[in-house]
C-alpha cells in the first residue's frame, strides 16, 4: 500500500496520539484479578493508557 505525503502525516498523527505503558507483575502471591488492571493517566496533557498484567 502506498500513501501520499498527506496520508502519511495523518497516519503518523493517528499512531503517535496513543501512548501505552504495560507493567508486568510477576508476583507469585497475587491473584490474576489483582494483577490485571487498566487506567488512563495524564502526562503533560497527553493521555497514557496504563495496563497492569
Amino acid at each position: 500500500m502506498r500513501l501520499n505525503k498527506k496520508e502519511k502525516e495523518i497516519f503518523l498523527c493517528f499512531v503517535f496520539d496513543f501512548h501505552y505503558l504495560i507493567i508486568f507483575d510477576r508476583s507469585k502471591t497475587k491473584t490474576w484479578e489483582e494483577k490485571i488492571w487498566r487506567s488512563v493517566r495524564d502526562y503533560n496533557g497527553h493521555p497514557i493508557t496504563v495496563w497492569g498484567m
